[in-house]
């Protein structure tokens, strides 16, 4: 699969090119350079410091055979970021919606900047987020023998990592311009803008004090 063009657009404020798949419309494409224009400047800075990419593509698949990956191992998803130590990039696709290409940009962005601060081996996020778990109702574990936690229809498995990271990850985009996934109306689930900071308050705080672009590039 061949790169269609390469943006030369400035995003965030410096030139970060979004990469665009073969067959994306061109109004998709801006879409989405408009909406990366509208994260944090420090965001750009330390995601292209890492050499992070930023793809437009009708598939994850796509992106994949680009990157020299299988294509049978790339996820159907709308949108998903690959991280250290393997890869570097961010995919969106063209089955988000336009309504929402802000808030996923935002969210996958999110998930680069988690992963090049090293942000989810930082003891005090961890302690705040462990902590605004214990709070959250309770019930009955899954078949996998897990506790489960109910967030206004929002399922959240404490023990897991990837559960971890999407807390964390769509909090960070929250506190930007455009917000996160979670209470937002995505996808049809629940409307409530501070869904996440009421229910991981501490995590919340913490993410929002937190000053990225300090730490050094792995």
């Amino acid at each position: 699969m061949k790169i269609d063009n390469i943006s030369q657009n400035t995003s965030f404020q410096m030139n970060y090119k979004v990469l665009t798949m073969r067959n994306v419309k061109k109004d998709f494409t801006k879409a989405v350079e408009k909406s990366i224009k509208d994260i944090p400047d420090q965001w750009g800075e330390v995601l292209k410091r890492n050499n992070y990419k930023l793809y437009c593509s009708n598939s994850i698949a796509d992106i994949f055979e680009n990157e020299k990956l299988a294509r049978e191992g790339a996820p159907e998803w709308e949108a998903v970021t690959c991280t250290y130590p393997l890869y570097r990039f961010m995919a969106i696709t063209t089955r988000v919606e336009p309504k929402d290409i802000q808030k996923v940009v935002n969210h996958e962005a999110a998930h680069g900047i988690l992963d090049c601060e090293g942000l989810m081996e930082n003891r005090d996020l961890l302690d705040s987020l462990y902590y605004d778990m214990q709070k959250l109702p309770k019930r009955e574990p899954d078949n996998h023998n897990h506790d489960m936690f109910e967030v206004k229809n929002l399922l959240i498995k404490p023990l897991s990592e990837y559960f971890q990271t999407e807390v964390c990850a769509d909090i960070l985009a929250w506190i930007h311009t455009g917000g996160g996934l979670w209470g937002s109306g995505y996808k049809n689930s629940i409307k409530n803008k501070t869904l996440l900071k009421e229910n991981f308050p501490d995590t919340f705080e913490f993410l929002s004090n937190y000053k990225i672009g300090e730490r050094k590039s792995v």
